[in-house]
């Protein structure tokens, strides 16, 4: 067994390849036409997703269209304010 800082080491230089494999996976196993293995690897996940979700009720829908409203009031308000320079912004400027 490696050192505990060399397999710290390892293990993050190879999590962006299980990070990317596994993204690629899932979207495959989300397409409409895909070959079964992919629906079969990503089983697991999807059951567990339907154990850990459920859609918002009432209250949680209008606490979110109230917040959103807000933040978009707001942003209004302050639209005046804000400091937008267009890209690419020249050194003159």
């Amino acid at each position: 067994r490696p050192p505990f800082f060399q397999r710290i080491a390892i293990h993050l230089a190879i999590t962006p390849l299980v990070a990317g494999l596994s993204y690629e996976i899932i979207r495959k196993a989300g397409q409409d036409k895909c070959h079964p293995i992919f629906r079969w690897v990503a089983m697991p996940g999807k059951a567990l997703q339907r154990l850990t979700t459920r859609p918002p009720d009432d209250s949680q829908v209008r606490v979110a269209i109230e917040a959103l409203q807000n933040v978009i009031e707001k942003d209004a308000s302050h639209q005046d304010e804000q400091n937008v320079h267009q890209f690419p912004v020249s050194a003159t400027q």
